[in-house]
């Protein structure tokens, strides 16, 4: 949400896009406040329904991976292979140049070739969950809160009014929102 008012301030034209991974209420919730913030930003709002490729990249893998003993990391997956090419479709069909997203990482060019980079502020860098972005992708995506302190970040979003400002940070992961996997894992056979 404060990239979003970040880039508009910036002098982007922006378009909000809800990636659905999951069927559930937390997810509806989720489309919910972004419903919420893009009216207060006064932007279109696009729900996209990504729930078979995720189901299809992140969760089945990550169940295999569990149990073939190994511990997976689904949201590096997620971010590769389905949360980036979702938006990338999005901004194709919206005829939008870039995505941007609320990750703490930045992108810089080295030695002539873009990569991923580490966010200014250490300790909510996520520039580890972006590592497997292609070139392509980088092209193509903006990380307004690279330099940012998560601290600032509240601070501006309550200052541009985004009723989401302090929504607690996701910590779990999203298809598995209690932290139970081994009762999920059960569930799933």
């Amino acid at each position: 949400s404060a990239s979003a008012r970040i880039l508009m301030d910036a002098g982007f034209d922006v378009v909000g896009v809800t990636c659905v991974f999951v069927d559930d209420e937390a997810s509806r919730k989720a489309v919910s406040d972004a419903r919420e913030v893009a009216d207060v930003l006064g932007v279109e709002h696009i729900v996209k329904d990504c729930t078979k490729r995720f189901s299809c990249n992140v969760v089945d893998p990550f169940v295999q991976a569990y149990a073939a003993g190994k511990t997976p990391s689904p949201c590096v997956v997620c971010n590769g292979s389905c949360k980036i090419p979702s938006l990338l479709e999005a901004a194709d069909t919206e005829a939008c140049d870039f995505v941007a997203t609320g990750h703490y990482a930045n992108v810089v060019c080295r030695n002539g070739r873009l990569a991923v980079a580490r966010a200014a502020f250490p300790p909510k860098d996520q520039s580890y969950m972006l590592a497997r972005l292609t070139r392509e992708q980088l092209q193509k995506v903006i990380f307004p809160l690279g330099d940012y302190e998560k601290n600032q970040v509240r601070a501006l979003a309550r200052g541009f009014g985004i009723p989401v400002a302090d929504k607690p940070d996701s910590m779990e992961i999203c298809f598995i929102p209690d932290g139970d996997y081994a009762a999920w894992l059960e569930r799933r056979g």
